[in-house]
């Protein structure tokens, strides 16, 4: 997208160049009830593709890997997700994508399930009981930090050589006006609407 700058106290519109508008249109957020095909649509985008499904997501079963076009990355989760648990699956999460963006050709990545990545960083951090993070007193701290913890793995992938990254999440509700219901991404707030404007929302 174009961006601002200041220079000389006056406001200035810097263009893009084509190849970075190109890589804004190919970063994609898909959105959509459960079962509605969004696992299985990252399938279509460009081979070598490395499909991420996020711990607790459960649309692996959709896709067959076969090592040569398609990589998928998953974790069997057969117990309750504690805040220990979070945290050490967050970090694979973080040296899963580390590595493929380290291969020498990456046609796509996708990651499968980013409210469910939302909610695992969230519990990382105690929620809702750490008083520290999300007490009265903790004045949104929690929710800063997983704010800040879900762009920056965003932003890294979204950044990156791949040439296409796409992001599947749930649909959210989020009534806007009077009689009208919009459709977000199931995020909480203002990531919602955030998540709609760094990447380009299809639901």
């Amino acid at each position: 997208m174009p961006q601002l700058s200041r220079k000389d106290g006056n406001l200035n519109l810097i263009g893009n160049s084509e190849e970075r508008w190109k890589r804004d249109f190919r970063r994609l957020l898909l959105s959509g009830p459960p079962n509605s095909g969004k696992t299985t649509s990252t399938l279509t985008f460009p081979a070598p593709r490395h499909i991420i499904i996020v711990p607790g997501e459960l649309g692996h079963s959709s896709i067959i890997e076969d090592g040569v076009e398609t990589f998928k990355y998953f974790w069997e989760i057969n117990e309750q997700i504690d805040r220990d648990k979070a945290t050490k699956l967050i970090h694979q999460i973080k040296l899963v994508i580390s590595n493929i963006l380290q291969q020498e050709k990456v046609a796509t990545v996708a990651l499968d399930g980013v409210h469910v990545l939302y909610q695992l960083i969230l519990n990382s951090l105690g929620w809702p009981n750490d008083d520290t993070n999300f007490g009265e007193k903790a004045f949104g701290k929690g929710h800063n930090f997983a704010r800040n913890e879900f762009c920056d793995i965003i932003r890294s992938l979204s950044l990156s050589k791949a040439e296409h990254f796409v992001a599947t999440c749930y649909d959210g509700n989020e009534s806007r006006e009077k009689g009208v219901i919009e459709l977000y991404p199931d995020l909480p707030g203002a990531m919602a609407i955030g998540a709609r404007g760094g990447l380009s929302h299809m639901n």
